[in-house]
């Protein structure tokens, strides 16, 4: 068991530089978990529950 690295990605438009892609995604948030997981998984279970009583 160890602690799992969660990174947050945000979509982003770009529509003024020519050449780049008009969408890309972009790193908006890093965390590492305090507590230790058997996998990832359950990191995720444990985010949708506090989402859906928040």
């Amino acid at each position: 068991m160890q602690p799992i690295k969660v990174t947050v990605y945000k979509l982003v438009e770009s529509h003024n530089d020519p050449g780049v892609p008009p969408y890309s995604w972009v790193i908006e948030k890093t965390l590492t978990t305090k507590e230790r997981y058997g996998s990832a998984y359950e990191v995720l279970d444990n985010i949708r529950y506090l989402c859906s009583v928040l």
